[in-house]
């Protein structure tokens, strides 16, 4: 939400008991047993597995060249945000 008078965000006045109880049925049997259904999605898979050969692509980046050449890589990645 946006405050009328001053134009910042404030939290919502009960976004803290949802936080909490959102949480709690997380880790709740039924949330527990939806997240694992959920786990198993076959476009969550996808997503999951997407992410992370990106993080693990950035991480070499990171560990393995100087500044400079970071710079030029990041320069060549297609569409996909995927390094060629």
């Amino acid at each position: 939400m946006i405050c009328p008078h001053c134009n910042k965000t404030i939290p919502h006045p009960y976004a803290e008991s949802r936080k909490r109880a959102r949480k709690k049925w997380r880790q709740s049997p039924k949330g527990k047993a939806w997240d694992k259904a959920y786990g198993q999605r076959p476009e969550v898979k996808e997503r999951r597995k997407e992410y992370n050969i990106q993080r693990i692509i950035k991480e070499s980046i990171d560990r393995d060249y100087p500044e400079q050449v970071k710079e030029e890589i990041k320069e060549t990645k297609n569409s996909w945000g995927i390094v060629k």
